[in-house]
């Protein structure tokens, strides 16, 4: 199983102000990057787009507040996987994460739209962990939307801000251990889609944690929001779509000649 949880609005600076003991171990245990670019505009819609059809807003369409002009031409993660037969469960916050796939494409699709409380992203686990436990699922989804909220509402650098996350963390960590309870392997893949400020030279948080990848690295390999999608697919070997942009992180993933090649380098004494 494959699961990725987006945090709606998650930066570095916020992760490195909060308490994120569950995160701290997912990247200590896994592989981190803390450069991971936007897309530009910097923002929900687009980042949500561009996350699950790996090509940039111009390219896609969404560029503002609203879905007008968006093109549903470009084949999403989720209809990709669909179309290989692999089982999905969705589980968001935000309304607008209905338009990352066709309707039939995943086997579960829930939201629940409360973004203005904590309770609404704990709703949000709760509910994936139950149904888990009931289905058998190939890929999972969970967006967390309450931290997002937050900034948008309070400020990217306020105290609410750093309290949502901290409150993110914990929803993390109670997620990650029930579904390892219930499905091994699994690999995570904790990511953002946009940072809130609209500029795209602010950096997005990464962690990729699990059975095939790379324990204890900080990702060193230019990364983009467009290679999430392409690095999924390649975890069920699946060819990504030509539409696609992204590429894969090939340096976090075991047995990548990439990876490879960073071990050899650490172990000849190459890395500092």
């Amino acid at each position: 199983m494959v699961v990725l949880i987006c945090v709606d609005g998650a930066r570095p600076d916020g992760i490195a102000r909060a308490a994120t003991p569950n995160l701290d171990r997912i990247g200590h245990e896994g592989s981190v990057c803390f450069h991971m670019q936007p897309v530009h505009p910097n923002l929900p819609l687009a980042g949500q787009q561009s996350l699950f059809r790996s090509v940039p807003p111009d390219v896609h369409g969404a560029t503002g507040a609203e879905l007008n002009g968006f093109k549903r031409t470009i084949p999403s993660l989720i209809d990709t996987l669909a179309a290989a037969d692999l089982k999905v469960g969705m589980f968001y916050t935000i309304p607008s994460l209905r338009e990352v796939s066709l309707p039939d494409s995943s086997s579960v699709n829930y939201c629940n739209a409360r973004t203005h409380t904590s309770d609404g992203d704990n709703h949000i686990v709760e509910m994936a962990i139950r149904t888990a436990a009931m289905e058998d699922f190939d890929f999972l989804f969970v967006n967390l939307g309450h931290a997002g909220y937050v900034g948008a509402h309070y400020g990217w650098h306020s105290d609410e801000y750093i309290q949502a996350m901290t409150f993110t963390d914990a929803c993390i960590g109670k997620f990650t251990d029930a579904i390892i309870a219930l499905h091994q392997p699994v690999d995570f893949i904790v990511a953002s889609n946009h940072s809130g400020g609209g500029e795209a030279d602010e950096d997005l948080p990464l962690y990729m944690w699990g059975y095939r990848m790379v324990q204890g690295i900080k990702v060193e390999q230019p990364v983009s929001l467009l290679d999430i999608a392409p690095t999924i697919a390649y975890l069920y070997s699946i060819d990504p779509p030509r539409e696609w942009q992204g590429k894969l992180i090939a340096e976090a993933i075991k047995d990548t000649p990439e990876s490879e090649a960073r071990s050899q380098s650490t172990v000849f004494g190459l890395e500092d």
